[in-house]
């Protein structure tokens, strides 16, 4: 594909992207918004009526309160109740029940009770009524009776009725009917709820089925009935979670509704007021199709405004990189042709500039490398031939040497003999220094392919090798990781560090430590001594190669390899440094890079 299709291509579903992003991220904010609105707005309906309710029930109990607590009815109810033969108590209780019955607004019917619900007296005609009450609710439960009950519900003559009862006194009870025509016009009043909203007072029934106490505007005949569907379910398991605003939920029509619900205070009823969410969407449709249509007319724009630019400014940039594919295929003679002065112009000249620049430095660094060659292969050979010189006379002096020492064993004198075996000394380590110069020279050379190495069967091999006396422990305190290294290069540095520390115990009991964390992406090793340790003025300086600090007169010693575990160790991107104390031991500290392909500990 073309740069100039892939950046039209680019940018156009780039431009798409953006557009279709931004619009979704609008179309949400304002349904949000507007959503949030219809919330608020049915949320103060539904407070509305709530208190609209409990200002009604608030008002009746107080009626009951001053009723069953009035002096004058009590006084009354005693008299008669002591002399029910006496008709003049009767009928002075029953005109002071008539009379608090007609003042107070929407009373049907007035009655004294005894506490198992035969009635006493009334204040409507006694052929209207039961003889006994026990079945309502509000008079034959009663968990407090310092409060007054209340109860929803048809009484004998099939008229729905709000009744309140509270005891008189510890035998009577004083029981009211309301008609609920004031609680059904509350429910009834759709202002702010659209064409789809409705209002109901409702409670949940012992059986945790929900039970309408008022009609819906949908269905007439929800009266006291139980009703059993996804609202019911939704609505009690929502309800128990302290929730008062659903946002999305399925009534009984099956329809998708907001609610809001509020409690009636001193009753176990709810009032709930919802309207379907498709009401309140019907803006956000309109803001639909606007947001469409605004979405494909800018896209449209952008599409033609980067198909131009793609036309006049992208052939030059094809140019280029036709011209760096083929100087990357080894045509450095290709230039770029300068057509015009602007911004475009000056990126084909500095990259023209760039080309000759690349061809003068390769030129450059093509000499470098093969002086470099012809020095380190001269190097090599010089080192290979001056070892084979040295070691020809330096063997011969040794062969003497030990020809001397034993020729002479019991002829001459103690001093005499020192000095025939500083002779045999010093040439051994002139050998060892050759020995370890030629290893120096060559680390790089034995640098052969990385693999996973467990350092754990490297010391384990490493201890089977040396001759390490049996006064001496080798302790491996951590389980130490797999690296992803050479194998010959992490065996020069554990040999010469353990091998190092079994040469300066000088304790009855000695003892080397090895541990190792991992942390920050390195693995960080510690190997410890209980030798000699090393004084401070040598610590500086014991990585530096022949230097032997203050075991110079250690024959045994050349310098060389810790100098060869610095240079592994700094190649591989890791560091080493030592701490010591004198006459206590030494710990060597370095550390590894804990690469990505290394399995851990």
């Amino acid at each position: 594909m073309k740069l100039k299709t892939q950046i039209l291509t680019i940018f156009i579903l780039t431009s798409i992207a953006i557009v279709a992003v931004t619009g979704y991220l609008y179309y949400t904010h304002i349904r949000n918004i507007i959503f949030e609105q219809n919330i608020n707005e049915l949320k103060a309906v539904s407070k509305a009526k709530s208190a609209r309710v409990n200002s009604i029930i608030q008002n009746k109990m107080i009626e009951l309160e001053i009723l069953r607590r009035s002096p004058l009815i009590r006084s009354e109810l005693y008299k008669y109740v002591a002399d029910d033969t006496n008709s003049i108590n009767k009928i002075a209780l029953y005109n002071n029940i008539i009379r608090s019955k007609e003042a107070i607004e929407g009373i049907n019917r007035l009655m004294i009770l005894d506490s198992a619900g035969n009635v006493v007296i009334s204040a409507n005609p006694i052929r209207t009524l039961k003889s006994n009450y026990s079945d309502y609710k509000c008079v034959s439960y009663f968990p407090d009776k310092g409060k007054v009950n209340i109860e929803y519900r048809y009484n004998e003559h099939e008229e729905l009725v709000l009744c309140l009862a509270g005891y008189i006194d510890s035998k009577y009870i004083l029981l009211i009917e309301n008609d609920v025509n004031n609680l059904i016009s509350v429910t009834e009043e759709y202002t702010g709820l659209g064409a789809t909203g409705e209002s109901a007072i409702f409670r949940i029934d012992e059986e945790g089925n929900m039970v309408y106490l008022t009609p819906l505007r949908f269905y007439n005949k929800a009266f006291l009935k139980e009703v059993k569907n996804a609202e019911n379910v939704q609505l009690q398991s929502e309800m128990k979670k302290g929730m008062t605003i659903f946002s999305n939920m399925l009534d009984y029509r099956n329809k998708r509704v907001i609610a809001s619900i509020n409690t009636i205070n001193k009753t176990d009823w709810k009032i709930i007021t919802k309207i379907d969410v498709s009401e309140t969407m019907i803006y956000m449709e309109k803001l639909q199709e606007m947001t469409f249509i605004a979405s494909i007319s800018i896209t449209l724009a952008v599409s033609v405004i980067i198909y131009l630019f793609a036309y006049f400014f992208v052939k030059p940039i094809n140019d280029m990189a036709a011209a760096a594919d083929e100087i990357s295929q080894g045509n450095l003679s290709k230039r770029v042709a300068i057509k015009n002065k602007n911004e475009l112009g000056q990126l084909a000249s500095s990259f023209n500039k760039m080309t000759n620049s690349l061809v003068a430095s390769q030129k450059d660094l093509q000499s470098k490398l093969n002086e470099l060659n012809r020095s380190n292969n001269a190097l090599d050979r010089f080192a290979h031939v001056v070892s084979h010189d040295i070691k020809a006379p330096l063997n011969s002096i040794e062969g003497l040497a030990n020809l001397l020492k034993l020729e002479l064993k019991g002829k001459i004198n103690e001093e005499e003999m020192e000095i025939v075996m500083k002779i045999h000394d010093q040439s051994r380590k002139t050998k060892g220094m050759i020995k370890g110069i030629l290893e120096f020279a060559e680390l790089k050379s034995q640098k052969g392919t990385t693999e996973q190495v467990d350092l754990n069967e490297v010391v384990e091999n490493i201890r089977s090798v040396l001759d390490i006396p049996a006064h001496i422990k080798l302790l491996v305190t951590d389980r130490l990781p797999i690296v992803n290294i050479e194998k010959i290069l992490v065996y020069q540095i554990f040999q010469n560090l353990i091998s190092n520390a079994v040469k300066y115990i000088d304790k009855s009991e000695g003892l080397i430590r090895i541990s190792c964390l991992t942390e920050k992406g390195m693995h960080k090793f510690s190997l410890s001594d209980n030798g000699r340790g090393i004084e401070k003025e040598y610590q500086s300086s014991i990585f530096d190669i022949f230097n032997t600090g203050q075991n110079s007169k250690d024959y045994n010693s050349t310098g060389v390899g810790l100098s060869i575990v610095k240079s592994i160790i700094e190649e591989k991107g890791g560091t080493i440094w030592v701490e010591s104390i004198k006459g206590e031991g030494t710990t060597f500290h370095f550390n590894l890079p804990a690469n990505q392909s290394d399995f851990g500990k």
